[in-house]
Order: C-alpha cells, then sequence, then structure tokens
C-alpha cells in the first residue's frame, strides 16, 4: 500500500464517520512475489473476490437493529393485523436471504466463486434493508423518541447499503450473465 502510484483516500459517511476508502491504482509495480492470481486477469480476480463481501449476512443485516424494534412494536399491538402482515413478509424475505447466505458460503466452502448467486444475494439483500427502514417509517414508530436512535443510525447508513459490493445495475448485469448463459 506504501508503493509508489498507490492512493488512498477516505470517504465519509452523512454521519461524519469513515468506515470506507477510495483507492487508485496508476502505473503501480508489483514484484512477481507480490501478485495474486494470474497476471492480466485482474477484473475476473476483483470480480470473484466480490463474491465474498456480497455473500455475506451483513449484506442482509445493517437494518437488523430496527427489525428489532418492529418485532418488539407487534408483540405489543397484538391487534395490529396490518403491522403482523408487514412484519410477516418481511420475516419470510430474511428467511430466504438467509438460505441464500448458507448457499453461496456452501458454494465458496466448496472453493467455487459464486458470482451470479452472490449478485442476487446481495441485490435482494439491498432491498430488505431499504424495507425495513421504509417499514418502521410507515408505522410511525421512527417518531417515538425510544426509536429515533435506531432509525437516525439506519437512515443515515442506508445510502451505503446500496453503494458497498456494487450498484443494483451492476449487480442485474452480473445476474442477467447468468441466465444468459442457462
Amino acid at each position: 500500500m506504501d508503493a509508489e502510484g498507490v492512493q488512498v483516500t477516505p470517504i465519509v459517511d452523512l454521519a461524519g464517520e469513515h468506515h470506507f476508502n477510495e483507492v487508485r491504482f496508476e502505473n503501480v509495480f508489483v514484484p512477481a512475489h507480490r501478485v495474486i492470481g494470474e497476471v492480466g486477469k485482474g477484473w475476473k480476480q476483483v470480480v470473484e473476490q466480490l463474491s465474498f463481501e456480497r455473500g455475506g449476512a451483513e449484506r442482509s443485516l445493517s437494518s437488523y437493529p430496527v427489525f428489532v424494534e418492529l418485532i418488539a412494536e407487534a408483540a405489543r399491538q397484538r391487534d395490529d393485523r396490518e403491522l403482523h402482515a408487514l412484519l410477516g413478509s418481511l420475516v419470510a424475505r430474511l428467511a430466504v436471504l438467509r438460505r441464500l447466505c448458507l448457499e453461496v458460503a456452501s458454494a465458496m466452502d466448496a472453493g467455487r466463486a459464486p458470482v451470479q448467486q452472490a449478485a442476487a444475494l446481495k441485490y435482494l439483500g439491498n432491498a430488505f434493508e431499504h424495507d425495513v427502514i421504509e417499514a418502521l417509517r410507515r408505522t410511525g414508530l421512527c417518531q417515538d423518541p425510544a426509536f429515533d436512535s435506531t432509525f437516525g443510525q439506519a437512515l443515515l447508513a442506508s445510502p451505503a447499503f446500496s453503494l458497498r459490493g456494487g450498484a443494483a445495475e451492476v449487480l442485474l448485469s452480473l445476474i442477467a450473465r447468468q441466465e444468459a448463459r442457462s
């Protein structure tokens, strides 16, 4: 990282926190003993490595503290059928995401790079994370000061949900390539 031509620039989020960096490589010399993979196959290596980033459970659970608040509220409001239906839908989607995550992890353990499956998991996980925040907003619970901190943190973090590991358009492109090959 200290080689000539490597530039690291911090990316500061809406909350003023620094969790990510932009890394640029301009004419960086890499000695042969430091090469990972095959020379000239860097893009393939990056795409396959992103399966590990996209395929992790954390890509669907950034808004989990908000989800816990929704579950607690549903327990308090046993007669609110609309809230229970909304929560039931989210629980079902989370179960599917968990299963997809397990399948991606199993493929990785077997030495495969499940590029398309991880992209699908990330795409669906992004939608889930945003929908959990929207569910809390629709219930009006985010107006309650007890929920403000959890909701506020999730809302500030939410723009990054769809950036880390690839934007929706990139993910859909990867998924479409899989369908074209099948």
